[in-house]
């Protein structure tokens, strides 16, 4: 038919101009309105179709026309200020786009979402893919304030309890998140209302989060300003609440810390506490607070940087204990420096009792003595009587020496035979711990779970370390 002609309904109506359809109606009134009756089997009501344009396009808003991105479309819609293309559903989709190779369903917007969806009780927005993605989301702005501000996909549930987005698969990630920008994220996740900020849960035998990463950076970093910047929990008695290895000869766990004056901290803490369901004073297990195993090394290694310095605390030692120290095989020794450049092993005498040492050396006068004992070590052990004994060793020629009486503060050392020799002599003063003395040759009880430590391993699997008797 020629331009000009009127449509003709019911067959084919071509034309080389632009036809225009126009109403001034205000209300719920169209200027155009094509039904498809319930019942007639024709699958289209309108069908728009162009193999180099748009097959149809819909506008609407102020200040129209604008020149939109997308050029090759099979429906466009374009907005200022309103929504390009809307679609609604009782209870199949609002909108649904289907391509052989490229994108089914493409928004894009200046200055709000490219897309939006939203469902009473379903999903909002979702997308399938046999070979690529299924929603895919591309943004040029710059992210200035909201978590929605210039984000290529954004997923939002303000009043309901479910989740903002939900990614499910069957053979890959359920939700991936790549960054190419060294000071983003690949995922970020962020809670203002006390929450978690990213959250992760397994059911299987895989970690519910997964940090890896192939440069030279952390696979997993935590941070925070007021609470541990990263906590593990287990509820397995064979497993850890933080485990760490290292498969090329580094720290498997490894912790730092600054410390303040008058704030002493631990770069790495360990505590074992009671079972909460047993009163105070009650039996209760020995677990270790820190346990340290090697089979090529040694258990522990303690360092402090301090030793030699004139700093007040620089004596306080490379290893602090407070409690009894309880050891099995192997001797007490300590490595000192041969001219030779080696280091040689002196060993330390034990007692079945617990005894504290002091060495003096004095001189007879006459053959009389009195040797006053050191007034901090008979404070710190509370020594109140003579209750300690006394070895004498002569250094001159004398007819013999003995002790002829011992007092809380001092010994009298005569010579034998009524001697008057004004020779020296040394000696060596043992005294008990008066605040507290362990019982002689005490029998040790441990758990078994400790002393299989001695031999053989026990369990080579990284959640169970440990040693078989």
């Amino acid at each position: 038919m020629a331009d000009g002609q009127p449509i003709v309904i019911g067959q084919n109506n071509s034309g080389q101009s632009q036809t225009l359809l126009q109403t001034n109606a205000s209300g719920a009134n169209s200027a155009l309105k094509v039904l498809n009756a319930l019942g007639v089997p024709a699958p289209n009501a309108i069908l728009g179709e162009c193999q180099e344009g748009v097959g149809v396009r819909g506008m609407t808003g102020v200040n129209l026309p604008f020149t939109p991105s997308v050029t090759q479309a099979g429906v466009l819609g374009t907005g200022i200020d309103r929504v390009g293309v809307a679609g609604v559903s009782a209870s199949a989709a609002g909108v649904r786009g289907d391509a052989d190779e490229g994108v089914g369903v493409q928004g894009s917007s200046r200055t709000s979402q490219g897309m939006e969806g939203r469902s009473t009780d379903g999903i909002g927005v979702e997308g399938h893919s046999s070979q690529g993605i299924g929603v895919h989301g591309l943004s040029d702005g710059t992210f200035t304030g909201p978590p929605t501000s210039a984000s290529a996909v954004s997923g939002e549930n303000m009043v309901g309890s479910g989740n903002g987005v939900t990614g499910l698969s069957g053979g890959r990630n359920g939700v991936e998140g790549r960054s190419f920008s060294s000071a983003a994220s690949g995922v970020y996740g962020q809670n203002d209302v006390g929450g978690f900020g990213v959250a992760g849960r397994a059911n299987g035998d895989q970690p519910a989060l997964l940090g890896e990463n192939s440069g030279t950076g952390n696979g997993l970093t935590a941070s925070s300003q007021q609470a541990n910047g990263a906590q593990g929990i287990s509820g397995s008695h064979n497993a850890s609440g933080v485990y760490g290895e290292n498969n090329a000869g580094g720290y498997g766990v490894a912790g730092r810390t600054f410390g303040l004056l008058n704030e002493d901290r631990a770069a790495v803490l360990g505590e074992s506490l009671r079972d909460p369901s047993t009163p105070a004073g009650s039996p209760n297990g020995k677990a270790a607070g820190v346990l340290g195993y090697s089979e090529t090394g040694y258990g522990g290694v303690f360092i402090t940087g301090q030793a030699g310095s004139d700093v007040p605390w620089a004596n306080s030692g490379g290893l602090r204990v407070v409690g009894e120290i309880v050891k099995t095989e192997g001797e007490y020794s300590e490595a000192l420096p041969h001219p030779d450049g080696s280091h040689r092993l002196l060993y330390a005498p034990l007692s079945p009792e617990s005894w504290y040492e002091d060495y003096g050396r004095a001189q007879l006068v006459e053959g009389q003595a009195d040797v006053e004992l050191d007034a901090d070590l008979v404070a710190v052990l509370g020594i109140e009587d003579g209750d300690y004994h006394v070895f004498l060793t002569p250094e001159g020629d004398t007819r013999g020496l003995y002790v002829e009486s011992r007092s809380a503060g001092s010994f009298r050392v005569r010579e034998q035979q009524a001697g008057t020799s004004n020779a020296t002599f040394s000696y060596r003063v043992a005294a008990k711990n008066q605040h507290r003395q362990p019982k002689r040759l005490a029998r040790l009880e441990e758990p078994k779970a400790l002393t299989r430590f001695q031999t053989g391993r026990d369990d080579a699997s990284p959640s169970a370390p440990g040693r078989r008797a």
